[in-house]
This record gives C-alpha cells, sequence and structure tokens, in this order.
C-alpha cells in the first residue's frame, strides 16, 4: 500500500537540514528595585475644621489663636507650628521632612497632634506646652503611619478632648498629609541623595 506524503514532515525536516538555528523567545528585562538606604516623613498640615463655636467660652473670637504640636510615637521629637488665628477653621499649611531611618516600623508608628487653643493674644507667641496655663484648650488626635511608601496619605481626622468630667468629647477635624519618602545615596562619598519612586 502506498504511503501518502507527508508534507509537514518534510517542512520540518528542511528547516534542520538548513542549518539555521531555530528563533528564540525574547527574554523580559526583569527590574529589581534599587536598595533603600533611608525613609522620610513628609508631614503637610493644612486645616483644622469646626473647632469652636462662635458662641464657645468668654474669650472673643478675635483673640483665639490656634497651634499645631505634633510627634511621632514612640518617642519622637515635638514639632510646632506657627500660630494663627481662626474661627471655625485655623489654617497653617505648614510643612516638615523628618528622618526614619533605613527600616522604620511603619505598622507600630501613630503621628500625635495637638491642637492649643491661647487664651490670649499676647501668649500667642509663646509656643509653650499642654501645660502651659496660658493655653485655654488642648485638643487632640491620634493618627496611624502610611503603610505604603511614596505615596501620599491626606485625610480629615478627629479631634477630641476631655470636659469637665472626664468624658471624651468630638472637637472639630484636622485636615492633613502624609508621605513615607525612601532615597538611596547615588554617592556616598560626595553625599549625593537621590528619591526615586521605588514601589
Amino acid at each position: 500500500m502506498k504511503r501518502k506524503h507527508d508534507s509537514t514532515l518534510n517542512n520540518h525536516t528542511s528547516r534542520q537540514n538548513s542549518g539555521r538555528a531555530p528563533a528564540q523567545k525574547k527574554l523580559k528585562k526583569i527590574i529589581r528595585p534599587q536598595k533603600i538606604d533611608g525613609v522620610d516623613l513628609r508631614l503637610v498640615l493644612d486645616r483644622a475644621v469646626l473647632l469652636d463655636p462662635p458662641s464657645f467660652g468668654s474669650l472673643p473670637p478675635s483673640e483665639r489663636y490656634y497651634r499645631i504640636v505634633w510627634w511621632i510615637e514612640p518617642g519622637g521629637k515635638e514639632h510646632t507650628s506657627v500660630a494663627t488665628q481662626g474661627l471655625p477653621n485655623p489654617e497653617w499649611n505648614n510643612k516638615w521632612t523628618v528622618n526614619l531611618g533605613a527600616n522604620p516600623p511603619v505598622e507600630a508608628l501613630f503621628v500625635n497632634v495637638e491642637v492649643l487653643r491661647y487664651n490670649s493674644k499676647k501668649n500667642r507667641c509663646d509656643p509653650g506646652t499642654s501645660d502651659n496655663p496660658s493655653i485655654g484648650e488642648v485638643i487632640r488626635a491620634r493618627i496611624p503611619f502610611p503603610k505604603t511608601l511614596d505615596e501620599k496619605v491626606k485625610g480629615r481626622y478627629e479631634l477630641v478632648k476631655h470636659d469637665g468630667a472626664g468624658n471624651i468629647m468630638p472637637a472639630g477635624d484636622i485636615i492633613l498629609s502624609m508621605t513615607l519618602e525612601t532615597y538611596f545615596f547615588t554617592s556616598k562619598a560626595a553625599g549625593n541623595i537621590s528619591r526615586p519612586r521605588i514601589l
């Protein structure tokens, strides 16, 4: 019985006999992230809203000045804003950059914020602390750190205060943004720093 001609087999054989190597697939280039030398916290303080109603207390609205004190928990240095007048929505537009080292435990870090209201115009330039008698009221927030590097997180966070009976009451909101900015040293000897968007 005569076998049928198999053109597929002949074509395969002719390619093998041509002496040319079969085409190879192009490999995709794998780009690996650069080693991070450090992380900075970039915090931008925008404003607070609904801190005090106009009828609150005996202090006239024109004499109400507000200052922000914030720090990183645990064990961070205190940072202080300028004092600003504003009722009920004071604005600061202050910016800070704080170095956190190479491997900050961001899951365990918080930003503590205190809004200090001063009793008089004369005392508004006194940075003070929450124990300063010139400060009429302290309003607080405890804000968790961002969990993603190089991504700006902006939010409106609830402020609280203690009433005379020791109860915690809502007291407006603070609006701010935070970014964990990564960087690496392009030349450690020269001290040059580059801040790429790695993640």
